[in-house]
């Protein structure tokens, strides 16, 4: 079967590649870059759904001057030397929401492939100033997220199926890969989560087995499925001792020299498995996906050749696509249109080449899409017919179908055709330049001090006693500031053994009692059917976790002032709220044991005097 949507070069015509079988360094080290472009799709994604299916529902609450942390608070007793904010110049939630917007745009940028490197900065920096703007929301998540980007901005993600690759007039088609500093750096970074996190597990519950079980008992984190798993004991033990090895192994095995790409495959599923099914047990928020996403880059090249050949057939392959010589606009849309469509050996040409289709192209006021019959497409219908050979977007092309829908994309179509001298001037911007893929010396240089940096900050984390002599506090400063801090210590040394639930007690200015948690006027105390629900949000959930421990307690404060002012705003009907209390229901688990909760009072608070009373 021939074969020919995937690989290939993106010059105007179809090009031969050249291809050699990499050497041992770059089989372990390099990535295919490919894969650093499904990788950039998936980072961008994430972004979006970060901010606006997540974070932008506790925006006031989280990152404004009426929410849980002010930024005078927050100035004054909270903040981290070396920590950069630019969300930090304003409390007010517009402010708040146009940076969130901003950050959207870059994101959107990043997965079109457009300035890809300028994109991918701008999105690692907004991401480090969100999350330096309050770290009492964040997870293991996101830290892998931010070293995600961190690593991205020395590599080519725009190399393939991007705007950046239609407009880059240097073409070496044997630039299949990437190796570099940064690559290793990347692919080590994934595999620090795993190694580091097995360090600090270092403890006999995770050693004879029955980590599972105290895991399935944080009541913060468990799901319907999760409470199921743990009525079956006969699983947990193994299940245990299988993610805790397999988390020393797994990394290890995908830099073996010899059957390097098929393993990788196998540890890649393998690990993309475990952690579908750490999400389906626990509500563990964005970090199954972002870990999910980190293992993206270990793709190898086999993996795409056998996706060409899947994806092959006389449809696509015999795809070609005429556009106006003389509109530089219509040439800069085909070959972009083409490069995000993944058709990548796609012929693109002029329509003066062919006689026949000059004329049809003048007399339609229309690029002409040919298929592998000859039949001929115009308009909408042409762009349906080039998204019903894209081997990703197709399932478009039966949207566009839809009549109504071909009818917009006609009525749009012709208003640009009969305007492309303004079009064309409007988009000066995608310009076709050469685009440097390959990193200089310098780039080298720079990723490489942040690599040893980044091992021995994990280093010093599984005995800070021993390596604090290598790499002292003094340099702190250096990985605060860029945030590649990191510690991988989820469910280490164990999972918690205690746990529980919250009940906020308040009294109206009435006298009448209100549950100010569960918003209801009744306050109860029994234990919800699932804990992990009560929660809006992931942030919120560990927000709370974080105010129960005792080194935040100086937050419980500021919560307090920002419930007594929320609950105003969300109940103008009702007496105001004159005082509260906030219980933490704590919750013991022993071994197969489950222990009474046991009330805990951790602040009282009083709304009109702003008065608090610390117990």
């Amino acid at each position: 079967m021939s074969s020919c949507s995937l690989p290939g070069s993106p010059g105007v015509n179809q090009e031969s590649s050249g291809k050699s079988s990499p050497g041992l360094l770059s089989r372990i080290f390099g990535i295919d870059l490919r894969s650093l472009a499904l990788f950039r799709v998936f980072l961008g994604i994430l972004i979006l759904c970060d901010l606006f299916l997540i974070r932008i529902h506790d925006l006031r609450a989280h990152y404004t001057d009426f929410g849980v942390l002010p930024r005078s608070a927050y100035l004054e007793k909270f903040v981290k030397a070396w920590y950069v904010s630019i969300h930090m110049m304003s409390g007010e939630a517009l402010v708040q929401l146009g940076l969130f917007l901003v950050a959207g745009f870059c994101a959107v940028c990043l997965i079109l492939g457009f300035r890809t490197r300028l994109f991918t900065f701008l999105s690692w920096f907004l991401m480090l100033s969100l999350h330096c703007r309050n770290p009492m929301v964040l997870q293991g998540g996101d830290t892998l997220f931010r070293m995600l980007l961190f690593w991205s901005m020395f590599l080519p993600l725009g190399a393939r199926f991007s705007v950046d690759e239609a407009r880059n007039t240097s073409h070496d088609p044997n630039f299949q890969r990437i190796l570099s500093v940064a690559s290793a750096a990347l692919l080590f970074q994934t595999c620090f989560v795993y190694w580091f996190t097995w360090i600090l597990k270092d403890h006999a519950i995770w050693r004879e087995g029955r980590a599972a079980f105290y895991a399935l008992n944080i009541d913060h984190f468990v799901t319907p499925l999760g409470k199921w798993l743990l009525a079956q004991p006969e699983w947990l033990t193994p299940l245990t001792l299988g993610t805790y090895w397999w988390e020393l192994i797994g990394p290890c095995l995908v830099f073996i020299p010899i059957f390097t790409a098929p393993v990788r495959i196998v540890v890649i599923v393998l690990m993309m498995s475990m952690h579908f099914g750490f999400g389906r047990t626990l509500e563990i928020g964005l970090f199954q996906y972002v870990s999910m996403v980190s293992w993206i880059p270990f793709l190898p090249a086999i993996f795409w050749e056998w996706a060409k050949v899947k994806l092959s057939n006389a449809r696509r392959c015999g795809l070609k696509i005429y556009y106006d010589g003389e509109c530089g606009f219509c040439l800069k849309t085909c070959l972009i249109l083409r490069s995000l469509f993944l058709l990548r050996e796609t012929p693109v040409n002029p329509a003066s080449q062919k006689n026949s289709i000059q004329k049809d192209l003048e007399e339609r006021n229309s690029w002409v899409v040919v298929d592998h019959k000859g039949q001929r497409f115009f308009e909408a219908s042409a762009l349906k017919k080039v998204l019903s050979c894209s081997p990703i977007l197709f399932p478009l092309s039966y949207v566009l179908a839809i009549p109504v829908f071909m009818n917009l994309t006609n009525f749009f179509y012709r208003g640009v055709a009969n305007h492309r001298s303004k079009f064309s001037s409007l988009t000066g911007f995608i310009r076709f330049e050469s685009i440097r893929l390959k990193p200089r010396i310098l780039e080298h240089v720079v990723a490489a001090v942040f690599l040893i940096y980044v091992l021995g900050w994990n280093l010093r984390s599984t005995d800070f006693r021993h390596w604090s002599k290598h790499m002292p506090s003094s340099w702190n400063g250096f990985g605060r500031l860029f945030r590649v801090d990191q510690y991988w210590n989820m469910f280490s040394p164990y999972p918690l053994r205690d746990d529980g639930w919250y009940v906020i007690s308040g009294r109206l200015a009435n006298g009448k009692e209100y549950s100010i948690w569960t918003d209801e006027e009744k306050v109860s105390w029994e234990k919800p059917d699932l804990v992990s629900a009560m929660y809006p949000t992931q942030r919120w959930r560990k927000y709370m976790m974080n105010i129960w421990q005792k080194k935040n307690k100086g937050h419980r404060l500021y919560y307090g002032k920002y419930l007594c002012r929320n609950f105003k705003r969300e109940h103008p009907e009702l007496a105001p709220l004159e005082t509260f209390r906030i219980y933490y229901m704590r919750e013991d688990t022993r071994e197969k044991k489950i222990l009474k909760p046991k009330p805990i009072s951790i602040w009282t608070h009083r709304c009109f005097e702003r008065k608090t009373i610390k117990k």
